[in-house]
């Protein structure tokens, strides 16, 4: 078989993600940390977040357990939602 070769690296099997690049490194765990923090302060179950943020359960869900990678525009909905200032997750 042979190796394919990308951006993200070169494995027989396929594509696999670099390390540096990867959902795991420790500063994006402590965000979803955060994440999952900032909304249990807020008293607030997933689907209720979910409910308010107009999207389904599995999405908020997804956000935290890193399985969805959060951007700019969804961390401004989550902080209007928790009542946290964006630079909290930080």
């Amino acid at each position: 078989m042979p190796a394919i070769i990308s951006q993200f690296g070169i494995t027989q099997k396929g594509i696999y993600h670099d390390v540096q690049m990867s959902i795991w490194n420790k500063d994006y765990k402590a965000f979803l940390a955060k994440l999952r923090q900032a909304r249990q302060d807020s008293g607030l179950t997933q689907m209720e977040a979910a409910k308010k943020l107009k999207k389904k359960q599995s999405y908020v869900s997804k956000c935290e357990s890193g399985e969805r990678r959060v951007d700019v525009a969804e961390l401004k909905e989550f902080s209007r939602v928790y009542g946290k200032s964006p630079s909290y997750f930080t």
